[in-house]
C-alpha cells in the first residue's frame, strides 16, 4: 500500500493528545535506538536533526543524552506539533529550529553532525533517496541514526485484513545504506503488546495514529467482524496480542 500522507497527517495530528500514553512501543524503540547510539563511537554530536518528531518523545529523551546541543533541527509532518515539542524542551539553551513538512521534500540544513529519526522511515515513500539526501546534510563523518519498521510489523493485522504498508526488510535497508554509509550497528526484534480485547487494541491504534494504514472508514459490521476474527485468531484467555517488528541502523558517513 503507498502512502497517504494526508492522511497520516490528519490521523496523527488527531492522536496528539493521545499519542504520548498510547505509544508505549514508541518510548521503549527511541531509548534503545539512543542507547545504541551512544556505544557506536559517533561522539557528543553539536548540530542534530531530527526527524518525525511526533509530540517530542525523542527530544526530549536527546537532550538528556546530549545536553551539550548547540543547534538543535526539528522536523514533522504534522506543523502544530511545533508547540508540543517546545513544552518539553523548554530548558534547552542552544538554537532551535522546528522543520515542518514533509522530510521527502522540505530543504534541510546542512553540516549537521547527527540526523536521527525514530519511528518514521516506514512511512517515507522513497527510503534510497531520502538516505542519500539525508547523507548530503552531514558533515564527514557525521552519523544516521534511525529505527523503523520490518515486514512482520502489525502482522496480526495484515493478516486478518490484507492491510499493511510497503515495509521493507533489514538486509535491504541495510544495502542502500551502505552506498553512502558504513554500517556500525544494526538489528532487529520482535515487540508484543497486550490487550484485554481487540477493541481496545484497535483504540491503541486510533490513539497512537498507526491507524493511517486504512484509507477507509470501517462500517459497524465490518467492525464487528473483525473483533471476531481478531479474538478466534490471536486471543486466549488473557486477551490478545499485537506484535511490533523494529529495525535499528547506526551509520556514519563515508
Amino acid at each position: 500500500m503507498i502512502v497517504d500522507k494526508k492522511k497520516v497527517y490528519q490521523r496523527f495530528a488527531q492522536a496528539a493528545d493521545t499519542y504520548e500514553k498510547q505509544a508505549i512501543i514508541q518510548h521503549k524503540i527511541a531509548a534503545h535506538l539512543l542507547s545504541r547510539l551512544t556505544r557506536s563511537g559517533c561522539g557528543s554530536p553539536q548540530s542534530i536533526l531530527e526527524i518525525g518528531s511526533c509530540t517530542g518523545l525523542l527530544t526530549k529523551k536527546l537532550l538528556t543524552f546530549f545536553p551539550a546541543i548547540k543547534y538543535l533541527y526539528v522536523n514533522d509532518l504534522v506543523a502544530d506539533f511545533e508547540s508540543l515539542v517546545m513544552e518539553k524542551i523548554q530548558a534547552y539553551q542552544g538554537e532551535l529550529s522546528f522543520l515542518p513538512g514533509d522530510i521527502e521534500t522540505i530543504s534541510l540544513p546542512s553540516s549537521c553532525d547527527l540526523i536521527i529519526s525514530s519511528s518514521t522511515f516506514h512511512w517515507l515513500h522513497d527510503v534510497a533517496a531520502t538516505i542519500e539526501k539525508l547523507s548530503l546534510s552531514l558533515q564527514a563523518k557525521g552519523c544516521l541514526a534511525f529505527a523503523m519498521y520490518g515486514p512482520e510489523n502489525l502482522y496480526q493485522i495484515r493478516e486478518l485484513t490484507g492491510i499493511t504498508l510497503q515495509y521493507h526488510s533489514l538486509a535491504h535497508i541495510r544495502k542502500i545504506t551502505s552506498k553512502y554509509f558504513v554500517i556500525k550497528h544494526c538489528e532487529e526484534s520482535t515487540e508484543t503488546l497486550r490487550f484485554k480485547d481487540p477493541l481496545q487494541l484497535l483504540n491503541h491504534l486510533r490513539q497512537t495514529g498507526v491507524n493511517s494504514l486504512d484509507h477507509s472508514v470501517w462500517t459497524r459490521q465490518q467492525v464487528h467482524a473483525f473483533l471476531k476474527s481478531y479474538r478466534e485468531k490471536y486471543g486466549d484467555d488473557k486477551g490478545v496480542s499485537l506484535s511490533y517488528h523494529p529495525m535499528y541502523f547506526i551509520a556514519q558517513k563515508k
